[in-house]
């Protein structure tokens, strides 16, 4: 738990020493970018990974949250809630198997066909708790359909 801590607090560092911004990308929807100048209507950034600059205009950008809010379970509680923030916290929670997030009251399962530790004991006991994974609802017609040879 403590390097987990020291993890976030290096990101913490990172991200207040310098500004950043989503930028479209081609190849993932969106990138991080770094600002260099800010011209007004216009910023010249660099790409995070590939180190590139970018002359965009500012309205084609937007705002990066905080580390602290990197897979949030609840993404109404980010505090740039925008499209690339949005995707950005569905990744980060999809590669690490937490594929339940919610929005508000809504309940948002990325890829929910993947196998996960659950037995049908489990699921049979239906929750509308928050919790990690403990978002799915299963009705009784669907238990018993799941059941049958």
């Amino acid at each position: 738990m403590e390097f987990l801590r020291a993890e976030q607090q290096q990101a913490a560092e990172q991200f207040s020493d310098k500004k950043q911004v989503w930028i479209n990308d081609k190849d993932q929807g969106f990138a991080k970018a770094y600002i260099i100048k800010d011209n007004g209507d216009t910023l010249v950034v660099q790409k995070n990974l590939s180190n590139e600059e970018l002359t965009i205009k500012k309205e084609d950008s937007q705002q990066v949250n905080p580390p602290k809010f990197e897979k949030l379970e609840d993404m109404a509680n980010l505090t740039y809630l925008n499209e690339a923030s949005v995707l950005h916290n569905l990744r980060q929670r999809y590669y690490s198997s937490m594929i339940y997030t919610y929005s508000g009251i809504f309940c948002v399962a990325v890829n929910p066909y993947a196998r996960l530790p659950y037995t049908l004991k489990k699921l049979s006991t239906p929750t509308v708790a928050r919790g990690e994974q403990r978002c799915p609802l299963i009705s009784t017609r669907l238990l018993t359909n799941l059941t049958k040879p």
